[in-house]
Order: structure tokens, then sequence, then C-alpha cells
């Protein structure tokens, strides 16, 4: 206790420690039109969905969406459109969407290129909280409830899991949405000295 509290009052170790600056991601912005370049969901589908409570309601003025504010969201909800998902299934899940864009930003940041840091020549992977990415690869929507599953067979092998229900399900793949958006919309943070 006495040696640390000698290390941090050595007057020159202060002042390394005063002189360290912190860092902070902020998340890329993108409008509505790039939002809808990215996910395939245009503006007037993005006001449907923010009517019908799919999306948050933006504060007045123009729409910004990042990596934490609806852009996994429309992605999702362009991804079941787009494969004839009827809209009362899309709802459903759709209130589950918000649980799976944190997935969905934790698996992006695992991409080549989703961070953009000046301060590094080579881009290193975040570090997430163990076992938290394997955890959470796939979204599964048995028409009662959606689940987090680390792979398929923990869901279809289940005995716990009636046989009717095991049946058909809607399944998202987490990781894939991720370097799908990634892939579209390039960097989605960027690191900053504070």
């Amino acid at each position: 206790m006495d040696k640390e509290r000698d290390i941090l009052h050595a007057p020159y170790k202060r002042d390394i420690l005063h002189a360290m600056k912190t860092i902070a991601f902020h998340p890329t912005e993108f409008t509505a039109r790039e939002a809808a370049r990215i996910t395939g969901r245009d503006e007037a589908q993005q006001r449907s969905d923010r009517r019908h409570g799919h999306l948050k309601k933006m504060a007045d003025g123009w729409t910004r969406y990042t990596i934490k504010s609806g852009l996994s969201e429309l992605l999702v909800l362009q991804a079941l459109s787009d494969r004839g998902v009827p809209p009362a299934t899309v709802k459903a899940i759709a209130t589950s969407a918000a649980s799976a864009a944190v997935a969905i930003a934790a698996w992006a940041q695992q991409c080549p290129g989703a961070v953009v840091d000046s301060h590094l020549a080579d881009e290193l992977p975040i570090k997430t909280a163990p076992d938290f990415l394997s955890r959470n690869r796939y979204l599964v929507w048995d028409g009662i409830k959606a689940s987090f599953q680390k792979d398929l067979s923990t869901f279809f092998d289940s005995g716990s899991i009636p046989a009717e229900t095991r049946a058909a399900a809607v399944i998202l793949d987490l990781k894939s949405l991720a370097e799908t958006l990634v892939q579209r919309a390039g960097a989605l943070w960027t690191v900053v000295q504070e």
C-alpha cells in the first residue's frame, strides 16, 4: 500500500498519469438515404418502421443512424422482408432485433475495417467478454419467442423444446449480418483520443 502511494505521489509519475489520454469509440452516423443504401430498407419503409414501433423514434430533425441506434435493426428487418417473412412475424421478431443489434455490433467489431484508428498502423481486434460471441451467433425465433444460440444443433436437437416448436423457425446468423453491414457501410466506429 505504501509503495503504491509513493508511486502515485512521486511528481514525475503523477505527471505521466495526468498526461495519459483516454480513447473513445465514436459511432459513424449515416443519413436515412445512406442507411437505405447499406440495408436495402428505403426511406419510406424506415418511416413506416418508426411509425409502427419497429424502430425507436428519432429526435426532431434529420434522421441519423449508427451501429448503436437503428442500423442493425434496419438490416434485420430487411433481411426478414427479403425472405418473405410476413409483417406480423416481422413485428414479433423486431422486438428481439434490438437485442440482436448488440450481438451484431460485437460481431462487427471483429471485422476488418469496422473500426478506424489513425494511431494504429494495424487494426487490432476489440476484446469482447469471454464467450459472448460464441453464445450469441444465432437468433432463433420459434414462433413464440426468440433465443440466442451458439450453434443450431443446440436448438434443433434439444429434447426440452417440443418437436412442433422445432419444426419451423426463423434463424438470423448475427455474424453474417455483421459482416454484411461492415462490407456495405465501411467503418462503423472511429477511435478518438480525448
